[in-house]
């Protein structure tokens, strides 16, 4: 049989136990808000950076067109002047 000095320390050892249990609990706890934080931050910046590649990509495609379209011009301005000079030599 146990004395009850002896239970009240048991007791006592037992919700101290928890006591720290529960602060680990908490603090882990904080732990991971605070990386989820930092987290949700960082995924935040990475869609920025995504949207403004998605952007310059845009818009690297629509002065693409643009140059093509001058590439075609003047090759095709070249070919006339070509035409041209035949026609003349002859």
């Amino acid at each position: 049989m146990t004395s009850e000095p002896a239970a009240h320390a048991a007791a006592w050892f037992k919700l101290a136990g928890s006591d720290i249990e529960l602060t680990t609990l908490e603090n882990t706890v904080a732990q991971l808000e605070r990386q989820k934080a930092e987290a949700e931050r960082r995924l935040q910046a990475l869609d920025n950076q995504i949207a403004q590649l998605e952007s310059t990509g845009e818009h690297l495609k629509v002065k693409l067109q643009e140059e093509e379209a001058r590439l075609n011009a003047l090759r095709t301005e070249n070919a006339r002047s070509k035409e041209n000079a035949a026609v003349s030599s002859v």
